[in-house]
């Protein structure tokens, strides 16, 4: 299993889709099945590009496990997730996490 961190090549910050649009590239490009895209010292992400990145990931024909997400972070994938339910989307994007599963009260 081949892993991706975020970090080392974008920033702490994912702000833009496009930036996301290389690392899927690159993603597709590999042989593995099986990808493992770390989020460590990711301290923020927009709206968007969690968007961008649910959309990325369920065109992906990859498995793709995500790897030291912060709470926020799970958080805005969550409110997308929830949001796009709501309007009828039907999501295979669940965020597959390596560590335990978050709850939120």
């Amino acid at each position: 299993m081949k892993t991706i961190k975020l970090h080392e090549r974008l920033s702490n910050y994912l702000i833009t889709r496009n930036s996301l649009n290389r690392v899927f590239n690159e993603i597709n490009s590999l042989e593995d099945d099986k990808i493992e895209i770390d989020f460590d010292k990711i301290s923020f992400i927009s709206r968007s590009c969690a968007d961008e990145y649910l959309k990325l990931k369920s065109n992906c024909d990859k498995i793709i496990i995500e790897k030291n997400c912060l709470e926020s972070v799970k958080i805005i994938f969550d409110l997308i997730e929830e949001q796009s339910s709501k309007q009828g989307h039907i999501s295979n994007t669940r965020m597959v996490s390596a560590s335990a599963p978050i709850v939120l009260l």
